[in-house]
């Protein structure tokens, strides 16, 4: 399945205010899709391996920002 970037800044958004993590564009991939009305039909028990926190700083802080 695929997620916009909107979505993926959005996941990076959730995950860095959320859960305290810092996560670049494809380690934020999963939570975006999670995110998403078609992650109703996976079940109770999902699992989204989140890695990666190679993203700049100033990109980080543009997206977090909302801007």
């Amino acid at each position: 399945m695929l997620v916009s970037e909107d979505q993926i800044a959005d996941a990076i958004r959730y995950a860095f205010t959320n859960e305290r993590l810092i996560l670049e564009g494809a380690g934020a991939c999963g939570i975006a899709l999670l995110r998403d009305e078609r992650a109703a039909g996976f079940g109770q028990r999902t699992v989204a391996i989140c890695t990666g926190d190679n993203i700049d700083p100033g990109k980080l802080l543009e997206i977090v920002g909302g801007d």
